[in-house]
């Protein structure tokens, strides 16, 4: 899969000419930082396109968790020639641009780090983030406005008056509070971070909740149905079932994230976990697409500072 290149003697061929009899550092400086600028736009209009900006020549559009998008960097270490790339190492990769056959996750779920030993068998807990409408955030699949509407105000309502009845029980002295008891919260939150044995025996890092409001299972939309290698197979429930929205401040900035969880066990449908097969799509193609009359115009324009200049 070949990297994006910013080359100026591809976009404007008579340029090699002037490269054979100049040194190019010193006596096209413009020219030099328009290629390092544009360098940097490609890779930022690459990432947007990652996180769901739309992509000239299709009307798919992609949803990066991450990983994807934390791949795609540059390097602008030689002058003439500034590469654009994501690494092709990682499988994603080429599952997103080239496309995949179904892919069954369930084996790699329950072998992977984070499994952990039930009494028949191995289990695992997935978790699984959903955007919030009108933003493109990293990885996010926005949620239906009606979705959000509801979990907002749910939590809101909670948090208010959890608030409210704390403050409450400590000016008035309450027993159940100073025992450690309180309402109900809204926003869920972590509470402890500890280490485990997963189910290899191997330490790993789990984490203990202070749970707030679910969102209930006839409010999170309906079930999906797929068809697979191993047969039809139709969700427990909607894809936004018992999302909870989970408390991710820090010191410098107050945050949440909306949140599902599922389970994937020895017990789990064989066919449940199969991603089905997918198309790739032409992401740096969009790139070039979008970014061809703005390179010539930016490079024509430093070329033309430093020839005058």
């Amino acid at each position: 899969m070949p990297d994006l290149q910013v080359t100026v003697t591809e976009v404007i061929p008579e340029f090699a000419k002037l490269l054979k009899k100049m040194d190019f550092r010193s006596t096209f400086p413009n020219t030099l930082a328009a290629l390092n600028i544009l360098a940097i736009e490609y890779t930022e209009t690459w990432r947007r396109m990652s996180q769901g900006a739309p992509i000239p020549g299709t009307s798919k559009r992609i949803n990066s968790r991450g990983d994807y998008t934390r791949s795609i960097n540059y390097d602008i270490s030689s002058d003439e020639r500034k590469i654009v790339f994501s690494d092709a190492n990682k499988p994603y990769t080429s599952w997103i641009e080239e496309g995949h056959g179904e892919i069954d996750l369930k084996p790699g779920l329950l072998a992977g780090p984070k499994a952990r030993a039930g009494k028949k068998g191995p289990y695992n807990i997935v978790s699984f983030r959903h955007g919030v409408p009108g933003t493109d955030k990293e990885n996010n699949a926005p949620m239906p406005m009606n979705i959000y509407n509801v979990i907002k105000s749910e939590t809101n309502k909670l948090d208010s008056k959890r608030t409210r009845e704390i403050n409450k029980m400590k000016n008035e002295g309450t027993s159940g509070w100073l025992q450690g008891w309180t309402p109900k919260r809204g926003t869920s939150k972590i509470i402890e971070t500890y280490e485990a044995p997963n189910a290899k025996g191997e330490s790993t890092l789990r984490r203990t909740y202070d749970w707030g409001y679910r969102l209930p299972a006839h409010l999170g939309g309906t079930p999906e149905t797929k068809q697979t290698s191993k047969g039809e197979y139709t969700w427990k429930s909607g894809k936004h079932a018992e999302m909870v929205r989970m408390q991710t401040s820090t010191s410098r900035a107050k945050n949440s994230n909306y949140i599902t969880f599922r389970v994937v066990s020895y017990r789990s449908d064989p066919a449940s976990w199969i991603v089905p097969e997918r198309e790739g799509i032409a992401i740096r193609a969009g790139v070039l697409e979008q970014m061809a009359e703005k390179t010539k115009e930016i490079l024509a324009a430093a070329m033309r500072e430093d020839l005058i200049s």
